[in-house]
């Protein structure tokens, strides 16, 4: 009887490294224990993922309103400094001096520097914003490339190797990658779990950043604003001399 080239290869090969041929059903239960393993840690890792994702969300759209109040705040802030100026002027007195008509223009065209004024404070700002949603989103990404890369740590163990003599350099193949993607899985869970927090508090401290800049504004309005209600009295006080 014939035996065949592959067998007699198995044959002289075993004899060669004197390796005794063994049922590898062993191997393949630690296989299966070892994929089992990273399944469950794959799964919750995506899960929290996940969880971050739906997490970033809420906090922009919060962001968002937030932002919005903000410059309505500061819009409203700034009318209510200007108004009772624009009363004055516009209403109290509202005939049509040389003096009152230039103190207008003058009103008018500060007010039209305060908006370009909101928009030069909120610039920033969403530019940091936009560039810290952009790395937490591209981190993301980074994570899940991490995380399923591993997904066929096992299977690729097994890749280009003979399980009948090659079981233990198989079985130490996949216990090794398994040991670096569960340093990596307590790594991620303890990164992941700071993420969402780490995120509010950076946008946190964009707003406030935010906020002092409108603050600061408005403290220069009120000192620009004294400046003009003292040539406005003067112009009234002409026209009742006249």
């Amino acid at each position: 009887m014939k035996l065949g080239f592959g067998i007699l290869c198995l044959i002289a090969a075993a004899l060669a490294q004197d390796i005794i041929i063994t049922n590898p059903s062993e191997l393949f239960s630690s296989a299966q224990k070892y994929q089992n393993y990273t399944n469950v840690m794959q799964s919750e890792i995506f899960e929290l993922i996940t969880e971050l994702r739906l997490s970033l969300s809420a906090t922009m759209k919060k962001t968002a309103t937030s932002t919005l109040s903000d410059i309505e705040t500061d819009i409203t802030t700034v009318f209510d400094i200007v108004n009772p100026l624009r009363t004055l002027i516009f209403i109290t007195n509202s005939y049509n001096s040389y003096c009152l008509v230039m103190m207008r223009n003058h009103l008018l065209g500060f007010m039209d520097f305060s908006g370009f004024r909101s928009g030069i404070c909120l610039y920033p700002y969403d530019r940091a914003v936009n560039k810290l949603l952009n790395e937490t989103l591209n981190q993301l990404v980074i994570y899940d490339e991490e995380i399923s890369a591993f997904e066929l740590s096992v299977i690729e163990a097994f890749a280009g190797k003979n399980v009948w003599i090659q079981f233990e350099a198989i079985e130490n193949k996949f216990l090794d990658s398994f040991n670096k993607f569960k340093d990596m899985y307590y790594d991620l869970k303890n990164k992941i779990a700071d993420f969402s927090s780490d995120l509010e508090e950076k946008i946190t401290e964009l707003s406030d950043v935010l906020n002092a800049c409108y603050k600061e504004s408005h403290d220069n309005l009120n000192g620009l604003l004294l400046a003009i209600d003292a040539d406005v009295q003067l112009c009234i006080a002409h026209e009742n001399w006249d």
